[in-house]
C-alpha cells in the first residue's frame, strides 16, 4: 500500500493516477480528503494532519502502508499569511513524515521537494542564451522562506536515511501547469504565466503581457510530474537522494502561446517581444537537468508545450463540464 498525503491535491490527484495506473494499491491522506480530481478512480480517503503523528501511525498500521509519498505542504503564498504555520506543517510535518515511516518500517519516502532551493541563477551559462540545465548537485542556495523550509525537509530525509535507513528520496519540479491549477488556483507569479493564459483562453478572457515571448523557461505538465514522482516511488531502488523533474528542454514562451492559440482558436493573447516576462522573478526561467532521472528511474517526459497545453485544455473543459468555477 502506497499513501500519499496531500492526494487530494492537483499534484497529488495526478500521482494517484499514475500510481494506480502502475499497478500500486494507493490511499489519501489529506487534511481535508476529497475525489473531485480522481474520477473515475476511487481510493481510500483518510482525514488527517500531518502535524499529528499519532493519526499518521494509525494510518500506516491499519492500511499496512510500505511506502510513502509525501506531497502535503503549504505554499510559498500560505508562508507570507502563515509563517508559523507554514513552518509547522512543511518542516514539522515532514518530520512527522519521516519518524512515522521509522518507527512502522516503511519502505520508502518520496517527497517533493522544488527547484527555488537553486541559486539565482547558478551561473550566467544558465539563462539566456544558452540555459544549460541545472543538475541536482548544484549547491543550494533558497531564495524564499518556502524553498528554505523545502530544502530543510529534505536534509531531515537525507538525515533519516543515513541515520535510521529510511529509503527517502525528493522530487524537484520545475514549474509545472496543470488543469486544476489553471483553473482553481489562481497565482499572479510569473511561474503560473502558462496557467493564467490557457484560464484566460478557457473563458473567453483576453491575456496581455509587455514582454518576454523570446524568454524561455521549463514548462513542464502535470502529468510527467507526476510519472516521475511514480517512477520515484515504485521503483526497486534509488541510486540517488535528489531528482529534478521538468520538461528536459528550455521552451520559449512565444511556443506556448502558440499552442493555446491553437487549442482555443481565437484566443485573445498578445504577449510582447523580448526576455524575461516576469521582471523580479528571474529565478523560473532555469532549466532543470533530467538525466540523473532518467538513467536511474526511468523519467523521460512526455509531453512538449504543444501536446501538453493541448491535453491541458481538454482536461481543463472536462473539469469545467462537471462544475462551476
Amino acid at each position: 500500500m502506497i499513501l500519499v498525503t496531500g492526494g487530494s491535491g492537483v499534484v497529488g490527484s495526478h500521482v494517484v493516477r499514475s500510481l494506480l495506473a502502475g499497478g500500486a494499491e494507493v490511499a489519501v491522506f489529506d487534511i481535508l480528503p476529497h475525489d473531485r480530481y480522481l474520477a473515475p478512480h476511487t481510493v481510500e480517503l483518510v482525514a488527517g494532519d500531518i502535524r499529528d503523528l499519532g493519526t499518521l501511525i494509525d494510518t500506516i498500521r491499519r492500511l499496512r502502508v510500505d511506502r510513502i509519498v509525501h506531497l502535503a505542504a503549504l505554499i510559498a503564498q500560505d508562508f507570507d499569511r502563515h509563517p508559523a504555520v507554514s513552518h509547522r506543517v512543511n518542516l514539522g510535518g515532514t518530520l512527522n513524515v519521516l519518524e512515522a515511516a521509522r518507527l512502522e518500517g516503511v519502505r520508502r519516502v518520496v517527497m517533493a521537494g522544488t527547484w527555488s532551493a537553486y541559486p539565482n541563477p547558478p551561473s550566467p551559462e544558465n539563462w539566456a542564451p544558452t540555459y544549460r540545465p541545472v543538475g541536482e548537485d548544484t549547491p543550494p542556495a533558497p531564495r524564499n522562506a518556502y524553498a528554505a523550509l523545502k530544502w530543510a525537509a529534505e536534509q531531515l530525509g537525507l538525515y533519516y536515511a543515513r541515520q535510521f535507513e529510511v529509503d527517502f528520496g525528493s522530487v524537484r519540479f520545475a514549474s509545472y501547469y496543470a488543469p486544476e491549477r489553471a483553473l482553481y488556483v489562481q497565482r499572479q507569479s510569473g511561474s503560473d504565466v502558462l496557467n493564467r493564459m490557457m484560464r484566460a483562453a478557457v473563458m473567453g478572457e483576453p491575456f496581455r503581457l509587455a514582454q518576454g515571448a523570446d524568454q524561455c523557461a521549463d514548462f513542464v505538465y502535470v502529468k510527467d510530474c507526476a510519472e516521475g514522482v511514480a517512477a520515484a516511488a515504485l521503483a526497486p531502488s534509488l541510486r540517488s537522494r535528489i531528482y529534478n523533474l521538468g520538461s528536459g528542454r528550455a521552451t520559449p514562451l512565444r511556443a506556448a502561446v502558440e499552442a493555446v492559440r491553437e487549442a482555443v482558436p481565437g484566443a485573445d493573447i498578445d504577449v510582447g517581444p523580448g526576455l524575461n516576462f516576469a521582471p523580479g522573478q528571474e529565478a523560473i526561467y532555469i532549466i532543470l537537468d533530467v538525466t540523473r532521472g532518467r538513467d536511474e528511474i526511468g523519467y523521460v517526459p512526455r509531453y512538449d508545450v504543444r501536446a501538453g497545453v493541448h491535453d491541458c485544455i481538454r482536461e481543463m473543459r472536462r473539469l469545467l463540464s462537471r462544475s462551476h468555477v
